[in-house]
């Protein structure tokens, strides 16, 4: 009876202790927390979650690979989540929930799903604008104005999946050698 008791309070220690999902979590903090603790009150599972931009979040799960911390990586561009999977950092989970989802937004061997969609865009300071006499700009062969020089500010895409996306979003415009092109051009005025 002794051992029934012992073995039973250890693996009610040991069940503890693997209870909580660790998260490493690359959309923004404050709708991280909103959406995990939906996922905490929905399932009764703990969450502990560490937020981290993708390019850290990726490096990070490259320096666990021998010995993970973290039980779901979660949001980061889709471009980042392909990189894992080359490098044998993910585990596929086959689910359902993509039925409907075009194949092109999501992994068919379960390695990333799709959870939300932003588009690209430009924020625009008017008062700034109207202050330079500049107009505001309408595409990205606009931003390339010189009355634009030193007051475009862009994240590092090694840090910000934002700016990896719109790396890639140029290369599919441009092409490679075009985008690089236009980085140059854009170059003064970051």
């Amino acid at each position: 009876m002794k051992r029934v008791l012992i073995l039973t309070i250890f693996l009610m220690l040991v069940a503890a202790a693997f209870s909580n999902l660790v998260v490493y979590s690359s959309v923004d903090e404050a709708n991280a927390r909103k959406i995990l603790n939906a996922f905490v009150e929905e399932t009764g599972v703990k969450v502990d979650f560490v937020f981290l931009s993708s390019g850290p979040a990726l490096a990070r799960i490259e320096a666990e690979s021998n010995n993970p911390q973290a039980d779901v990586w979660f949001g980061a561009p889709l471009e980042n989540h392909i990189i894992a999977k080359e490098r044998g950092l993910t585990q596929s989970y086959k689910t359902l929930s993509v039925y409907g989802v075009s194949p092109e937004f999501y992994d068919v061997e379960g390695y990333y799903h799709p959870i939300y969609m932003n588009p690209l865009g430009v924020g625009v300071n008017t008062s700034v604008i109207e202050q330079i006499k500049a107009s505001v700009p309408e595409t990205w062969e606009d931003l390339l104005d010189s009355s634009y020089r030193r007051m475009i500010q862009y994240p590092n895409p090694q840090s910000s999946g934002t700016a990896y996306s719109l790396i890639t979003g140029l290369v599919k415009i441009y092409g490679e050698d075009g985008a690089f092109e236009y980085l140059k051009n854009l170059a003064p005025n970051i």
